[in-house]
């Protein structure tokens, strides 16, 4: 029997950045999906890649750390993903001294942003409410993917490779460490081995060591979204995201004036349901909108709510249409995403002597998995604890 150096639990943009950067030091890796596809947050989300967005000096410089995995990848194999930057647009004065506030703390790190009129923003993001947007700024750096076809493209990169073997449809029942390395049971009664095991199993906790895994220090978020048809009127040229975005995103908690923020009764309505807007373009021309946050506790993951409430997809399309000012916007679907969510912002930790797990990344996921399972296979060539891991 073939023993791996490396076997990865769930083939989601954890598991496949982690099989990735294991590869790349030369091991043998297992990479076991239980699912004929991930089908989790790492399918269900916008696509965007905003370091932008994260907290400074911390999971920002993480988020850099995977665009320039996805940079080097590129050069081998096109991968389908490019780097069109991101805009925050301010709905109120509030919101755009934030804007100027960040500027002013990128302008003191080197970070590159630029303040944009209404008008810049207008040409790109077309339509523009003129009654909403009160200006912008632009990070050119960040970047867009189709997040379904990116992780296509990167596990077949692995295989390619001929150091990953990927098995679909291999649900682990157990994972049990010996002497020689580690057993894995498949439900099928299948078995592999390896020296090394890592868990990336995105928020179904209850599979392996919910002890350790599905405990009230971790979270369950209940995404809901919407994308349109392709034939829309709107054009993006870069990631859209808005004022209830600058509102909750970490990056902007480091403003001076963030802290005494005041919101609109209406704010409050959207913000009470999770809500912040935000808008992604495929390539077919059509929309990704959303999105709200719900939270239950990890340990009621067997009762999680898979339906879709109408009320609050209909208060994520009236802004939308408010935001881009238009009548109508042509939905071709609404949709879930779940993710789970450490408070410590990421689960990484020591399972036993050979077994590791690393989930509740968050929202993060796109943005931050190929700069993050880079210190995970570090620690692990190193034989060091992933609880060392400390991302501020």
């Amino acid at each position: 029997m073939k023993q791996y150096d490396l076997a990865i639990v769930g083939a989601g943009i954890l598991g496949t950045f982690a099989a990735y950067h294991a590869v790349q030091r030369g091991w043998s890796v297992l990479l076991l999906e239980s699912g004929a596809e991930a089908k989790g947050a790492s399918v269900r989300n916008f696509g965007q890649l905003v370091a932008s967005g994260m907290t400074l000096n911390g999971w920002r410089t993480i988020g850099e750390r995977t665009l320039h995995h996805l940079t080097e990848i590129n050069k081998t194999v096109a991968l389908p993903w490019k780097k069109n930057g991101s805009l925050y647009v301010a709905s109120d004065e509030q919101e755009l001294q934030l804007l100027a506030e960040m500027q002013q703390l990128n302008d003191a790190t080197g970070y590159q942003s630029r303040l944009l009129s209404i008008h810049e923003c207008s040409e790109l993001v077309q339509p523009l409410s003129q009654d909403y947007a009160k200006g912008g700024l632009y990070f050119p750096n960040d970047a867009t993917t189709e997040s379904p076809k990116l992780l296509v493209a990167l596990r077949n990169f692995l295989i390619q490779s001929g150091r990953c073997d990927y098995r679909p449809v291999q649900l682990v029942q157990a994972v049990e460490e010996g002497d020689a390395g580690c057993n894995l049971r498949i439900t099928d009664n299948t078995v592999y081995r390896a020296t090394d095991v890592l868990i990336c199993c995105g928020h179904q906790l209850n599979r392996l060591f919910p002890s350790l895994l599905q405990t009230p220090a971790m979270r369950i978020c209940k995404l809901q979204m919407m994308d349109t048809q392709a034939a829309t009127s709107v054009q993006l040229h870069c990631n859209l995201l808005t004022g209830l975005s600058i509102r909750r995103y970490d990056a902007f908690h480091s403003c001076p004036s963030h802290s005494s923020l005041i919101a609109t009764e209406y704010q409050q309505q959207l913000q009470a349901e999770g809500i912040h807007l935000l808008f992604t373009q495929r390539a077919d021309g059509s929309l990704i909108i959303g999105d709200s946050h719900h939270y239950t506790n990890a340990q009621d993951v067997d009762s999680l709510d898979y339906h879709s409430d109408q009320r609050v997809n209909q208060l994520i399309l009236t802004e939308a249409q408010r935001i881009l000012g238009v009548k109508e916007l042509p939905i071709h679907r609404f949709w879930n995403g779940y993710y789970s969510q450490h408070e410590n912002s990421v689960l990484a930790t020591r399972v036993h002597n050979r077994i590791h797990a690393v989930t509740g990344i968050g929202g993060k996921g796109m943005t931050c998995s190929g700069g993050f399972t880079e210190l995970v296979i570090q620690q692990l060539a190193e034989q060091q604890p992933l609880d060392l891991i400390k991302i501020q």
